[in-house]
């Protein structure tokens, strides 16, 4: 980061805000569903049965991953309904508007080292003054971590921790939105 590391979150938020947002926009769409589809884990595994729904609905399906970071600060800051599975994706909701909806898909954290992980983009939300809401979804196990994870990561927290799980969605909770 560029910016002095004595500010705190709220005047950092406020002055990446100021310098990065752009004024013009060729955003025609208000509402974007972020799919982790290169994902190593948190992909949603029956995505391919939410897709149509989201769509239908109004929603665009975007992978951050296809844009640069000018176009996706450009997204996030002129959408106004925000549906992302638990990742790093979400950072990009320092750039909404206040009373930007977001809804963040995630597993039910059980272990307490995960709490922190639970609420980081909640509490990015309160600060920015965002409508926040969660939606618990159902983990699945997955067969082969990748070798950087299985490197890095202890072998007991690979299997137990719900963070490095994928996710099944209820459908009925996404037919739920507006």
């Amino acid at each position: 980061s560029y910016f002095p590391q004595f500010f705190d979150l709220n005047n950092s938020i406020k002055i990446l805000k100021h310098f990065l947002t752009p004024k013009k926009t060729k955003i025609d769409f208000k509402k974007i569903y972020v799919t982790r589809e290169d994902a190593s884990y948190r992909k949603i595994v029956n995505e391919a049965d939410l897709i149509p729904i989201f769509i239908s609905k109004g929603y665009k399906v975007i992978n951050p991953h296809q844009y640069n970071i000018n176009e996706q600060i450009e997204i996030f800051s002129h959408v106004d309904k925000i549906v992302s599975p638990h990742g790093s994706n979400l950072a990009n909701i320092v750039f909404c508007k206040p009373k930007t909806e977001i809804f963040e898909i995630g597993p039910q954290f059980t272990n307490p080292n995960e709490t922190s992980l639970e609420n980081r983009y909640k509490s990015i939300a309160g600060i920015n003054h965002l409508n926040y809401n969660r939606i618990i979804a159902d983990t699945v196990d997955i067969k082969s971590h990748t070798e950087l994870a299985k490197k890095y990561i202890d072998n007991n927290i690979l299997k137990k921790s719900s963070y490095y799980k994928n996710l099944i969605v209820k459908v009925e909770d996404i037919r739920m939105l507006n």
